[in-house]
Order: structure tokens, then sequence, then C-alpha cells
């Protein structure tokens, strides 16, 4: 596969969660300035991808992913929270 193709397709992708789930992109970016990488787990948290499965996914361990959660909890709500709380959170977005 072509690397502008894999580009193509990671749009088509965003653009199709951002149709089905109300512009996920932009509402989840005015709570707060996420990463990319936040991005990502915020997308795969929405369409269910479990912990372990993402840490797999993004090249990272699963204790990196519950930081990246607990933070990101921080980030939208601005205080202490669990990586819990934010799946539920998101799930529910």
């Amino acid at each position: 596969m072509h690397p502008s193709e894999k580009k193509d397709n990671r749009y088509t992708f965003l653009s199709v969660l951002d149709n089905v789930y109300d512009d996920l992109t932009q509402r989840i970016l005015n709570l707060a300035n996420l990463n990319p990488t936040e991005l990502r787990v915020v997308y795969l948290l929405k369409i269910g991808v479990q912990p372990a499965d993402m840490a797999t996914i993004l090249c990272k361990s699963k204790s990196a992913i519950s930081m990246i959660r607990t933070r990101m909890y921080e980030k939208i709500f601005g205080k202490s929270g669990t990586a819990t709380a934010l799946d539920e959170y998101i799930q529910n977005f």
C-alpha cells in the first residue's frame, strides 16, 4: 500500500467517525487541547477498543495507555480522575 493510500484511509476513517458521532473530533477538541495520540485514544475508546488492544495498536505499553487516559481526564475536567471514568465519559459523549 502506498503511503498516500494509508493517509487517505486514515482521513476516510476520521470522516466516518465524525459523521457517525456528530463531529466527535471538534467536540472533544472544544473541551481540551488534545495531542494526536490522545485523539487516537478517544477514537479507539469511542469504537469500543479495549485498553490492552489500544496498547498494541498504538505501540505503547498498557500502563502508558492508562496514564494517557488519566491525563486526558484531568485535561478535560480540570481535576483528578480515573482512566475508567474517562472511558465511560467518551463512550457516552
